[in-house]
């Protein structure tokens, strides 16, 4: 007769997550949506920051002409992505 117990294991395996490197990923960047009511404003974000992080110095307030320099080299950055978040976020009015 078997006894009345047992022991069991189970074993897990864990899920394997593929990752792009972080250069391809500065390329062709995977924004997930959160704010439906602004699905650009991610994508814009991103821009922005590598804007910021290409510039020599930061674009003082209300100066048109960091403005201009400040558009030109965010065109300049984003002329490689294959997420085109140009909009009217640098519309210089």
């Amino acid at each position: 007769m078997l006894p009345s117990w047992s022991i069991a294991a189970e074993s897990l395996l864990s899920p394997t997550t593929l990752q792009k490197s972080l250069a391809e990923s500065l390329v062709d960047p995977e924004i997930n949506i959160v704010d439906f009511a602004r699905m650009e404003a991610p994508a814009q974000l991103l821009l922005a920051l590598k804007t910021l992080n290409k510039a020599t110095e930061f674009p003082r307030v209300w100066n048109k002409d960091d403005a201009k320099q400040f558009v030109d080299l965010a065109k300049e950055v984003n002329k490689d992505a294959k997420v085109h978040t140009f909009s009217c976020m640098f519309a210089t009015h």
